[in-house]
């Protein structure tokens, strides 16, 4: 809970590096994404829900067939907020690359490949 919600960041606007993560919110609102007319939208909430968000490592691996989401979240001024999250990352020095089948599907690779850690350290 934050006294004064308005003048407060929240979490910051953000892709995950990760394939993906998943994240119960508590039955809070407060996650927000940025959508394809280029605003932010307040994620519906559903009572008991898990939330998938899609990271960087999966859309490059997918070849771009799934798509990463910048989304943020806002401070609630009525009610504490706890979040579980779960992330599912590869070994630290693993290479990441468009998989081959959908790359032949798609014809050419949409992203290049990188080393994880190196991707994350930027």
């Amino acid at each position: 809970m934050c006294p004064d919600a308005d003048r407060a960041l929240g979490l910051a606007p953000h892709t995950d590096s990760y394939l993906f993560m998943l994240l119960y919110q508590g039955n809070i609102n407060g996650l927000q994404f940025y959508d394809d007319a280029m605003e932010w939208v307040d994620l519906e909430l559903v009572e008991g829900a898990l939330i998938v968000n899609i990271g960087d490592l999966m859309q490059i691996v997918s070849n771009g067939r799934f798509k990463l989401v910048l989304h943020s979240v806002v401070a609630n001024n009525t009610r504490h907020r706890i979040s579980k999250w779960f992330f599912y990352l590869p070994p630290w020095d693993d290479v990441v690359l468009p998989l081959k089948k959908l790359v032949e599907f798609d014809r050419l690779p949409m992203y290049r490949t990188v080393i994880w850690k190196e991707d994350v350290e930027f």
